[in-house]
């Protein structure tokens, strides 16, 4: 395993993060599929965890960084089908935070996993996308 891998998964995740916020705000036009935005296996984080996590150590960490994955990716359905019905904007705003400490959750168990296969690198990744999705 790569310490290039895990910086590229992180990276897609925080991307798909930025474009899935693009589609709320109305950046993006596509319409967004509930059934799609909810399968954490549908995305390159997801694709790339799947493919790797039996090769991965720490199989707690990784059990607990599968569950928030998959957590993310229910909320972004959720909030995805809420925007559709044009629920509460104060609703939606407050799903958008939890959606976020998702994604700050996930990223920093990541990150430890990481600090852990190579202990002299830096503990997070620092990337232009990574600042657009705080």
């Amino acid at each position: 395993m790569l310490k290039g891998e895990i910086d590229a998964a992180l990276v897609a995740h925080i991307k798909w993060l930025v474009i899935f916020k693009n589609h709320l705000v109305g950046v993006e036009r596509d319409q967004l599929d509930p059934e799609v935005i909810g399968d954490g296996t549908a995305c390159s984080f997801g694709q790339w965890f799947h493919a790797n996590k039996e090769a991965l150590p720490l199989p707690d960490q990784f059990e607990y960084i599968e569950s928030l994955h998959a957590i993310f990716h229910l909320a972004a359905a959720e909030m995805t089908t809420a925007v559709k019905a044009n629920q509460n904007h104060k609703e939606i705003k407050r799903q958008i935070v939890e959606l976020q400490k998702l994604s700050n959750q996930l990223i920093a168990a990541l990150s430890e996993v990481k600090a852990s296969l190579f202990p002299s690198g830096r503990q997070a990744i620092d990337t232009p996308y990574a600042r657009l999705a705080a």
